[in-house]
């Protein structure tokens, strides 16, 4: 009799252990490698907490578009607001920075292994994911490879027309009407001159009389990044009105819609530029003079939807 107790407690035992060590293994597992190497080399890390519940945004086909975007927005909402509690609560106790997101069900945040190992062990967490700084490179022209035939500007009958422009043959559809006229384009980049001279008249918030960034314009750019030497941006950090620290936002935004009067009195030829030459814009920062992360990417997308 006491052999079988004995027997039933080692096996009881062995037991036990096997499953606290599949747990353990569980919630390491949950951890992406770089977080790991990050936490070997920093006592603090910046890292997504990715939770496991994700909204459903599958929509009827019978919805229409603003009932398919509401319906997706409020869902995502939702999800956030309701499988997120713990995670912040954990958070907003330890007094630990942190930013919650819902057009992807996770939450920024920052802290040492103990934070994460915490959280990790979450039943409604699925990964701890790194948000790697990520820096653009301004490609380099070669002279000997320019494709840019005498500037890019072909002569037409009502102005100039870019190079680029005709070799997508985007001027045939202009033909048939087709011209981005009732549509909003939102670029995230280094930011956006919005006075520039080809895009001041086709930014939203320059519609009206009364000039309006509210709802035309978002910085995500809340401070200097560690990696730019300089703590000091030329454009400043929670910026109220479209500013570029980086010129590259500028240049794409007026490849999709820049134009521009070459006379400057309404009457002359007009200069196109951008693929859409009908269609107005919004902007959002997204980079701190070339340095962005997922986490401030992604605040643009979420300030878009």
């Amino acid at each position: 009799m006491d052999r079988k107790i004995g027997l039933f407690f080692i096996s009881f035992c062995i037991l036990f252990l096997q499953k606290t060590v599949a747990q353990s293994a569980d919630w390491q597992s949950k951890i992406d490698p770089t977080v790991w190497e990050s936490l070997d080399k920093q006592e603090k890390v910046d890292f997504f907490v990715l939770m496991k519940e994700q909204a459903n945004t599958e929509t009827p086909s019978s919805y229409t578009k603003q009932e398919k975007a509401n319906y997706v927005f409020g869902q995502l909402e939702l999800t956030a607001k309701r499988s997120q509690t713990k995670v912040l609560e954990i958070l907003k106790t330890g007094n630990h920075p942190h930013q919650a997101f819902w057009v992807a069900n996770a939450i920024k945040a920052k802290g040492k292994f103990e934070l994460i190992e915490e959280l990790a062990k979450l039943a409604e967490v699925a990964r701890i994911l790194p948000n790697q700084a990520i820096q653009h490179h301004v490609p380099v022209r070669d002279p000997a490879l320019d494709i840019y035939n005498g500037g890019g500007i072909s002569k037409s009958g009502e102005g100039d027309i870019e190079w680029g422009i005709l070799q997508i043959r985007a001027n045939l559809l202009w033909e048939q009407g087709i011209r981005g006229n009732g549509v909003v384009i939102g670029g995230q980049d280094t930011g956006y001159d919005w006075e520039h001279t080809a895009l001041v008249g086709k930014y939203r918030g320059s519609q009206n009389a009364d000039t309006s960034h509210h709802y035309n314009w978002h910085d995500a750019i809340h401070e200097p990044h560690e990696l730019n030497s300089d703590a000091n941006n030329p454009c400043g950090f929670d910026v109220n009105y479209p500013c570029d620290d980086g010129s590259h936002g500028t240049h794409t935004m007026g490849t999709m819609v820049g134009l521009y009067d070459q006379t400057g009195t309404g009457t002359g030829k007009i200069s196109y530029i951008g693929v859409a030459p009908d269609a107005q814009w919004v902007g959002c920062r997204n980079m701190e003079r070339g340095w962005g992360t997922p986490a401030t990417y992604m605040e643009c997308f979420q300030w878009f939807l």
